[in-house]
């Protein structure tokens, strides 16, 4: 009798969830990361943080890039403005002998007189401009990042027996040398082309 209760009070614990069967185990259920997993979380983790380094640093050398860029062709700009500035205020203008590599008249070299009465040259020099003033030596006008590769001036109506006012178009091409952020082994070039048409202020009265 006591043996028969003894079963039911089990059975009954059993039902209602009180009694769990548990199996032996050498080993917990409830451990940690395994080699492998470790592994691929490291190799996940590399990857977002090598792609995340390659964005970033692309994003910065695009704006290094763009940045240099606008300087270069702000000094390019700032040249071609006060070569053309002096030159209206100017007179007696005389192209040199060398044409380069400028089309029919052009030549790429001017010589005037400035409203001071000194004597200036503006002229091609290799891959620069380059300035002389009052018969000094002559001193570049342009950036290192630029490589000029045409530079050239057409006078019209410098004789002082035509009824013309005298004019001077200027003409600039060439390309822009960019290093990126990371050194000199990766560059990017730009070409350019620029002109400006310049009248003499001085009225040019025929004598």
């Amino acid at each position: 009798m006591r043996n028969e209760l003894r079963i039911m009070n089990y059975e009954l614990r059993t039902k209602i969830g009180i009694v769990q069967k548990k199996t032996p185990s050498r080993y917990s259920t409830q451990s940690g990361f395994t080699l492998i997993e470790m592994i691929v979380s490291i190799a996940l983790f590399s990857f977002v943080m090598l792609a995340t380094t390659t964005v970033l640093l692309s994003v910065v050398d695009a704006n290094h890039k763009a940045q240099g860029l606008k300087t270069t062709i702000n000094n390019l700009s700032l040249t071609l403005e006060s070569i053309a500035r002096n030159l209206r205020t100017g007179s007696s203008y005389v192209i040199g002998p060398s044409q380069g590599a400028c089309p029919l008249s052009g030549r790429t070299s001017i010589s005037y007189t400035d409203q001071y009465g000194l004597n200036v040259i503006y002229q091609q020099s290799g891959g620069s401009i380059e300035i002389s003033k009052g018969g000094t030596s002559f001193a570049v006008m342009t950036a290192p990042e630029i490589t000029i590769e045409r530079f050239c001036f057409y006078v019209n109506g410098q004789d002082p027996l035509d009824p013309l006012q005298p004019k001077i178009l200027i003409t600039a091409g060439g390309i822009v040398n960019i290093a990126s952020a990371a050194g000199a082994r990766t560059k990017t070039t730009s070409r350019f082309d620029l002109q400006t048409l310049v009248s003499q202020r001085l009225p040019d009265v025929p004598r």
